[in-house]
């Protein structure tokens, strides 16, 4: 697994659902960070530990775009060029990195599955993030749809019923109980838990579903994810 805080956060509920049906797990990237984060360096991480670990099942996740004002990491493309953050540009690379670590992760004959963020809603700590979380949804969606064997782990269900940011949801007695962080981007332990239920079920269904075929290449398109 690849991802920032959210799944850093929720690793070991997901790692422990996990191992309950057999299935090891390790887990890259880091928490404040995102799939450009030092000109995209989990790039690398991501090719060693494919080639280390040789994992049959690779989920990434990097929720909410970049351009943090509390932490900031420019990103400068292959022409020396500083992208701004939210811009076309910088979302066509971001589209152009999240086909690049598919094919990374792909590289050894595994499943590939994306995680859809859930929505947010944030006291601006974190910048315009609830827009970000939108499209590089819509991105990892396109990337999924690339490729037969690239699938998707969706946690916008962890809301209402138009998936949209709900602090709390009932249990099976009806019990609300709360999912959300104060931070209105985070969990709590039984939002991780729920989230880990989620991961498990997706890696699971992924798995019955495998094919033998080999991995067809994701192809880049055009990205109007933007607009």
């Amino acid at each position: 697994m690849m991802g920032d805080s959210l799944l850093h956060q929720a690793y070991p509920t997901i790692e422990d659902r996990l191992s309950r049906i057999g299935v090891g797990a390790t887990i890259i990237g880091g928490p404040s960070e995102t799939l450009m984060t030092r000109q995209a360096t989990w790039l690398d991480d991501l090719e060693r530990s494919v080639t280390e670990y040789d994992p049959d099942v690779v989920i990434l996740e990097s929720c909410c775009g970049t351009g943090n004002p509390w932490l900031p990491d420019p990103y400068v493309d292959a022409d020396g060029t500083e992208l701004e953050p939210d811009s076309a540009a910088i979302w066509a690379e971001w589209e152009r990195l999240a086909l690049a670590y598919t094919e990374a992760a792909q590289r050894r004959g595994a499943l590939v599955l994306w995680i859809l963020g859930p929505a947010a809603n944030t006291n601006g700590y974190y910048g315009p993030i609830e827009d970000r979380i939108g499209v590089v949804n819509r991105i990892y969606t396109r990337v999924a749809a690339c490729s037969g064997s690239v699938g998707l782990v969706d946690w916008g269900v962890v809301g209402g019923t138009d998936q949209d940011y709900v602090e709390a949801l009932p249990d099976a007695n009806g019990k609300l109980i709360r999912l959300r962080a104060d931070d209105g981007l985070h969990f709590t332990e039984p939002g991780q838990a729920l989230l880990a239920d989620l991961t498990r079920a997706a890696v699971e269904e992924a798995w019955a579903g495998r094919t033998d075929s080999p991995t067809p290449p994701c192809v880049a398109a055009t990205s109007d994810l933007a607009e």
